[in-house]
C-alpha cells in the first residue's frame, strides 16, 4: 500500500508541474502578446536585356519600391560595367528611381552592368531584381533598299 501512494504522490507531482508550465506559457503568450509589421523595400531593374546599335548611348531605369514611398536619404544604386571595349569595369552610379546612364560603345558584343546594388556610405543593402542587366551592341548596316511603284489598286486600297 505505500507503494501505491509513493505513485499516487509522484503523478500528483507531474500534474502539478504540467499544470504549473501550462500556466507558465498561456501567462509568458500573454506578456509577449503584440503584433509584427514587417514591411519590405525592393529594388528592380528595367530593361534587363537590350540591343543598341555601335556608337548608341542607353539606359536602365531603376525602381526602389518602400512601404513609405521614401527613397531612403544618402542611398545610391550601383553597378559594375564591363564588356569587349572595357577594360576591366567601370563603376556607375546613380540615384535610386533614376536611370543608369550607358555610354555609347565603339565596339559591338554583349555588355553587362553586373552586380546591381543600392549602398549607402559603401554598406550594401540588397542587390537588384535582376542583379545584371545585359547590353548587345550590334552592327546596324542596311546594304540594300528595294521600292516599286504602287499600282492603282494598290493605292485605292490604302485610301
Amino acid at each position: 500500500m505505500k507503494e501505491n501512494e509513493r505513485v499516487k504522490r509522484g503523478i500528483n507531482k507531474i500534474w502539478f508541474f504540467v499544470i504549473f508550465l501550462a500556466s507558465s506559457l498561456y501567462s509568458q503568450e500573454r506578456i509577449i502578446n503584440g503584433e509584427l509589421n514587417v514591411q519590405g523595400i525592393n529594388l528592380q531593374i528595367h530593361p534587363s536585356e537590350q540591343t543598341v546599335p555601335v556608337n548608341t548611348s542607353t539606359t536602365i531605369e531603376t525602381t526602389l519600391y518602400t512601404v513609405g514611398h521614401e527613397v531612403l536619404p544618402g542611398a545610391v544604386v550601383k553597378g559594375e560595367l564591363c564588356g569587349p571595349s572595357i577594360t576591366g569595369s567601370i563603376t556607375l552610379t546613380t540615384l535610386p528611381n533614376q536611370p543608369f546612364s550607358i555610354p555609347p560603345f565603339p565596339v559591338k558584343g554583349v555588355y553587362t552592368l553586373n552586380d546591381i546594388r543600392l549602398e549607402k556610405d559603401g554598406i550594401v543593402l540588397l542587390k537588384a531584381s535582376p542583379e545584371k542587366a545585359v547590353i548587345s551592341v550590334i552592327d546596324l548596316i542596311i546594304t540594300r533598299v528595294e521600292t516599286r511603284p504602287l499600282t492603282l489598286e494598290e493605292i485605292r486600297e490604302k485610301g
